[in-house]
């Protein structure tokens, strides 16, 4: 009697070859196929069988050899890689408040980081940011989505905005003001 086993796996299925039901019963020495199904944005990392990780990763599918007990086969998936490129400009710098520079590393989908700029003097940053894809967003978190991930890359830019100052002008026994 073997199973596979899909529920509470995250980013995608996994299924009998040539097979609907999830628990199936094989002949002693009859091969088994499982294929995976990777949803969008993720890929297969590996695969468990009886709790132990096999050496079939990425899109590999393990063919097994049905023995007289049971086989349990979980296909664990993983976000795929998006590399990040931050951008500050050059009126600031990028500044990580949850570890180290961020620009040029890698991340997976569902990740979440916290980015900020710090504005020089005379500019201001607001967490507004220039995404290569989605266009502007807010906020000095960002979670990595599947859409990213098939692009494979992304850019952050900072939005930096020249620093405003109201000036007020009172004139006092008449006089004029030249600015």
């Amino acid at each position: 009697y073997f199973s596979q086993h899909t529920n509470g796996v995250i980013g995608g299925t996994a299924a009998f070859e040539n097979q609907t039901e999830l628990e199936v019963r094989f002949e002693s020495g009859a091969q088994i196929v499982v294929l995976a199904s990777p949803d969008a944005g993720y890929i297969l990392n590996y695969w468990l069988v009886n709790g132990v990780q096999t050496p079939e990763t990425s899109e590999n599918t393990p063919v097994l050899t049905a023995e007289d007990e049971g086989l349990d086969i979980v296909a664990v998936f993983i976000g795929k890689q998006v590399k990040l490129n931050l951008d500050a400009g050059e009126n600031a710098d990028l500044q990580n408040t949850n570890g180290g520079n961020k620009d040029g590393e890698y991340y997976h989908v569902g990740d979440i980081i916290e980015v900020n700029s710090l504005a020089h003097t005379g500019y201001v940053f607001n967490n507004e940011w220039a995404h290569s894809l989605l266009g502007e967003i807010e906020g000095p978190n960002y979670t990595f989505s599947a859409a990213d991930a098939e692009s494979g890359e992304i850019t952050l830019t900072a939005i930096i905005f020249t620093e405003t100052i109201r000036v007020n002008f009172v004139i006092v026994g008449g006089g004029n003001i030249v600015v």
